[in-house]
């Protein structure tokens, strides 16, 4: 994939598997961490990153299931983690702890597109786009010569991602440890290639 007339790359990559993920609930707060599968889904993709790619950074939300997924991914890479506190997850409000299935008894999921639904005292996807993307842009100008690795949620990618293909109904979210790469020059951004590191 490398060249020297290549564009720099972002590549977002979701956590691994959380112990929410495993029990399908929602997280009941940031400090829940990786299953033992989660944790070989990052160094797969660790592995893949260092394969196909050069990253010279690693960024990741504060939340400690992307830091733990950022770490062995940079333990791959060797480098350090650096942490963006704007591409942490969705605020999912009175859904925090809940199973899965609790989002579909709220009042007004299904009423709305999924980007503007808000869980009660929660924050919609267009509101974590209006945080996250900021974040992604700045590391996009600051690192237009190089790929990094940005570690954030599902959510996040999502609002990332419709954002730079300005269309939600495009996207959606990304499993586990896949890599969404998206060329760049710093300003101006290719087409997004989802890419599977898990069998």
């Amino acid at each position: 994939m490398q060249s020297d007339t290549r564009q720099a790359r972002l590549i977002l990559v979701r956590h691994g598997e959380s112990e929410g993920n495993a029990k399908r609930r929602f997280t009941r707060s940031p400090e829940v961490p990786l299953t033992e599968l989660g944790r070989a889904q990052a160094l797969r993709a660790g592995q893949a990153i260092r394969e196909d790619f050069d990253p010279i950074g690693v960024f990741a939300s504060p939340y400690r299931r992307a830091q733990q997924t950022a770490e062995i991914i940079g333990g791959v890479l060797g480098l350090e983690v650096a942490t963006e506190h704007d591409i942490r997850e969705q605020h999912l409000g009175d859904l925090h702890g809940q199973p899965y299935d609790a989002m579909l008894e709220t009042e007004s999921y299904g009423r709305v597109p999924p980007w503007e639904f808000r869980p009660p005292a929660g924050e919609t996807l267009i509101e974590v786009q209006s945080r996250a993307v900021p974040v992604v842009l700045r590391l996009a100008r600051e690192h237009s010569r190089g790929d990094i690795v940005i570690v954030s949620h599902g959510g996040t990618t999502r609002s990332v991602w419709a954002h730079l293909e300005r269309d939600w109904s495009t996207t959606r979210i990304v499993p586990n440890c896949s890599l969404l790469i998206v060329p760049h020059d710093g300003t101006s951004f290719g087409k997004a290639e989802l890419l599977q590191t898990q069998d």
